[in-house]
């Protein structure tokens, strides 16, 4: 999944997301980086509910 969010007027991307999902029969796992736009990087996990 990627999501990008834009300035008010659109012509620049200013934050990203980018997950991805594993699974396994009943498990799964979704991890990814968030990148803000001179701000920085983080890693991203969402764990199983």
């Amino acid at each position: 999944m990627a999501i990008d969010l834009t300035d008010e007027g659109i012509n620049s991307i200013v934050a990203k997301l980018r997950l991805v999902k594993a699974s396994e029969q009943s498990s799964f796992a979704m991890g990814g980086t968030l990148s803000i736009e001179g701000v920085g990087a983080w890693a991203v996990t969402c764990p199983e509910p």
